[in-house]
């Protein structure tokens, strides 16, 4: 009731009502951040607004601060708070997370922190507020799981089919849902780019089984049934076991995690299992680690009746937006990976895995082709400093060949 007749006020007072809060809270807060100084020569307070109401965003957030050295766990002289909301969206991945970080745990001083940020972002105790997860950092991984946990995760996976010795993979398809269910009130439609059909996973499924392996389909938020022609070997544990912890298990268990751009990547990756991202968007940023691969979504000229290639994308300053419109007014269409994409994508994962490299001339020819095209969002500091491409993730070998005109000078 109170918040609705606050959004009519605010409305009604064309947002200046929301600006005197701020305001007021600013006046009131920034003078007692002052007080933080008393305790330096003791313990050194550094206080951040930490993300956990995204999957990818709690799993990435502080790996990527702990492989930094941003935040150092052994330094008992510091002590780091993390603001955050008070229901985190996997309970499972934030207690791994509550062993290692201080946490509190309160929606009202997210608020405030908001509302404070423009005059604390720059200010000794208060820390940064963005931590892109690009290029993570080569070390082990900060979480593990406990004697109790890997026995629940063996006996929930056996009764889904997947016995001792059985190898497998994790599937998955992007999909609004997710967003739509846990952020329904917030639109973000422009990430409707990044969506998949989980058909096109079906021809790498087979070959996964072929190999001897089999397949979990990981949820999106979907609730839609497999069809009568899905492969034998997927398992369709997003539609009749989905939990908490079993995302996490699975995810950090797999061989590799072959799926599209949604969060749940990121899971994977701190543990360092590898990932083949597939349907990459925005087509020149590199979202995986070293120890992974990507194919990114296709442009397709409407006008020229064809694909674009990347000297074309980055001559038209394609390529880094996230808005729909502008890839339309460009009369331009992103195309999805076929399932013959996602099948060289596999195969180039299980090269991957089983260390079978390209000749130096094949690795050279991409290598080229990514440092002059692709970028990467990568948090650096002091002790990670910015090293372009080389800790990131590349292109699959056998889908660049297959579509060759991306590489047209």
């Amino acid at each position: 009731m109170i918040r609705k007749i606050w959004k009519v006020l605010n409305k009604a007072s064309n947002n200046n009502l929301y600006l005197l809060l701020q305001f007021c809270v600013r006046i009131i807060i920034i003078p007692l951040t002052y007080l933080l100084w008393f305790f330096e020569p003791f313990i050194k307070i550094r206080i951040y607004d930490g993300e956990t109401n995204r999957i990818g965003h709690l799993a990435s957030f502080f790996e990527v601060l702990v492989r930094t050295k941003e935040i150092d766990l052994l330094d008992k002289k510091t002590l780091n708070i993390f603001i955050v909301d008070k229901y985190p969206i996997n309970k499972t991945l934030y207690n791994m997370w509550k062993e290692h970080i201080y946490f509190v745990e309160n929606n009202m001083l997210k608020l405030i922190y908001h509302f404070c940020n423009p005059w604390l972002q720059n200010r000794k105790h208060f820390c940064l507020k963005r931590v892109n997860h690009g290029g993570l950092p080569i070390s082990k991984p900060t979480l593990s799981f406990t004697k109790e946990q890997n026995v629940q995760g063996h006996n929930l996976a056996k009764n889904m089919g997947i016995e001792k010795d059985d190898w497998f993979v994790c599937i998955q398809n992007r999909s609004p849902m997710y967003l739509k269910t846990i952020r329904p009130k917030d639109d973000f439609v422009y990430h409707n780019f990044r969506d998949s059909s989980f058909e096109m996973l079906y021809e790498s499924a087979k070959l996964i089984m072929d190999k001897g392996g089999k397949c979990i389909r990981m949820a999106n938020g979907a609730e839609n049934k497999l069809s009568i022609n899905t492969p034998s070997n997927i398992i369709d544990y997003a539609g009749k076991c989905q939990n908490d912890f079993m995302d996490i298990y699975l995810s950090a268990k797999c061989k590799f995690f072959l799926a599209g751009g949604s969060g749940l990547i990121e899971v994977p990756k701190i543990f360092n299992i590898p990932v083949g991202a597939t349907n990459m968007f925005p087509v020149r940023e590199i979202c995986v680690a070293s120890n992974s691969l990507f194919i990114p979504k296709l442009l397709w000229s409407i006008k020229d009746k064809r694909f674009l290639s990347y000297k074309e994308i980055v001559y038209y300053n394609l390529g880094i937006w996230d808005s729909p419109a502008d890839y339309i007014s460009h009369g331009l269409e992103l195309v999805e990976n076929d399932p013959d994409d996602i099948k060289l994508l596999t195969l180039d994962m299980f090269d991957l895995v089983n260390n079978k490299k390209l000749s130096i001339k094949d690795e050279n020819i991409r290598n080229n082709f990514m440092n002059k095209y692709f970028y990467v969002r990568k948090f650096s500091n002091e002790h990670s400093p910015d090293v372009g491409l080389k800790l990131s993730g590349k292109i699959s070998w056998r889908f660049l060949n297959k579509h060759s005109y991306l590489m047209n000078n």
